[in-house]
Order: C-alpha cells, then sequence, then structure tokens
C-alpha cells in the first residue's frame, strides 16, 4: 500500500510539474499579443488560464475563426480584442462578442478595449440573469436580441458566474439555447471542467454532434465539429 501510494504521489507531482511548465511556456507565447497592451486589464483568480487563452489564439488564427462569442469577460476579452487587431491585416473580418453579466464590470472591460482602441474588433454587452429554464441564468429575450445577426464559430464558456451566486445558473443551458445557433463548423472551450456540470456538458454536446469530448489539463473541455487543423499548443 505504502508503495502504491508513494508511485500516485510521484505521478501527481509529475502533473503538477507538466501544468506549470505549460502555463508559464503559454504565457511566454502569448507575449507578442500583451506587450502590446497599452492598458492591461489584471489576471485573477476567476480570469482563464494562460494555456486556454493561448489555445484560443491559435484556433482564430490557424482555423480563421471569424464570429467569436464568450461568456463570462475579462482578461481574455482583452487579449483577444488585441490578437484580432494585431491579425487585422489578413483581411479576414472578425468580431468578439463577450456577454457578461455584471453591469460594472462589462463597462469596465468594454472601456478598458476602448483605450486600447480596440473597440472596432471586440464588444461587451451585458446581459442580466433572469430566471428561466437554465435557473437563474441570462435573460434570454436580451440574449436573443444581442445574438439576432451572430452565428458563433467560437464558443467560449466561462459564464455565467456559478459560485458567488446563491441562486444556481445551470451552465448546461447553453447546449439547449446554442447547439441549434452555431455555424456550421465551430469549436467550443468550455471552462471549469473540474466541475461535474461542465464536464457533462462537454460530453452532451460532444455527443450531440458526433465527436470525442477531449480534456486539456484539469479544467478544460474541447469540443470541435467540422474540418480544420489540429490548434492544440504544445
Amino acid at each position: 500500500m505504502r508503495t502504491f501510494i508513494k508511485a500516485k504521489a510521484r505521478a501527481y507531482r509529475k502533473w503538477l510539474l507538466q501544468e506549470a511548465k505549460s502555463e508559464i511556456r503559454s504565457s511566454q507565447e502569448l507575449q507578442w499579443i500583451t506587450r502590446n497592451i497599452p492598458v492591461p486589464i489584471p489576471s485573477t483568480i476567476v480570469s482563464l488560464q494562460p494555456s486556454t487563452i493561448n489555445w484560443i489564439v491559435n484556433e482564430i488564427i490557424i482555423n480563421k475563426r471569424s464570429r467569436i462569442l464568450e461568456l463570462g469577460a475579462g482578461t481574455s476579452t482583452q487579449i483577444i480584442a488585441q490578437c484580432l487587431s494585431q491579425i487585422s491585416d489578413d483581411k479576414v473580418d472578425r468580431r468578439l462578442l463577450s456577454i457578461e453579466e455584471n453591469a460594472e464590470w462589462a463597462s469596465h472591460v468594454s472601456n478598458v478595449i476602448s483605450s486600447n482602441d480596440n473597440q472596432g474588433y471586440a464588444s461587451v454587452t451585458h446581459v442580466p440573469r433572469a430566471n428561466g429554464p437554465g435557473g437563474f441564468w441570462y435573460d434570454e429575450t436580451v440574449l436573443n436580441e444581442v445574438l439576432a445577426d451572430f452565428k458563433p464559430d467560437l464558443l467560449i464558456i466561462d459564464g455565467p458566474a456559478i459560485k458567488r451566486e446563491k441562486r444556481t445558473a445551470d451552465r448546461s443551458r447553453v447546449f439547449h439555447f446554442f447547439r441549434d445557433r452555431m455555424a456550421e463548423s465551430y469549436t467550443i472551450f468550455i471552462d471549469d471542467t473540474t466541475r461535474k456540470a461542465e464536464r457533462q456538458l462537454t460530453k452532451d454536446w460532444s455527443a450531440y454532434v458526433d465527436a470525442k469530448p477531449f480534456f486539456y489539463n484539469a479544467y478544460l473541455g474541447f469540443i470541435k465539429k467540422g474540418a480544420g487543423f489540429n490548434s492544440k499548443p504544445n
């Protein structure tokens, strides 16, 4: 038994080291974007990991994703907006739309994006929460209006907030709301797959598009529908 525990401990330490190296490497690889951001939004405990943002950036560039929808605004919004401005010379009409439940935070992120002169590439829209089929989820009447002419080919699921709200929001609702609103070919990034609901969401959506669910590190789910190149960071 002691030998078994020691082996498990060694494997866990090796995994932690690999995770740390991956995040450091991704932070370095993102410097071509982040070093050009005049007014940065600090990364916090609720921000997407550098490896996740790095993969999103790769996917945008390599597979020419042009309609990017993000649920939950923050550091990633700013980095993606800056990325879009820096690759705009490839003549692909790209837009990032970020949905944010907190009006004050939506205004803050929007102001920072404008300060960086990236408002032509990204916008942050406040969509409040309301009781509905998905629990205390985004107000779907407002969401329908916001997304009237927007068919995402890249979806980033990092909202609505779960832990800091007393009333629950079922993130599986995103599958029922968006599954028939996506472009013909698309990719989805699902954060927080350490939680059962997000992990099940990844599996359910993968089954819907007849794809194998892919889990990267401890917290990210990835789904791809349609053809395209491998964009996973090294």
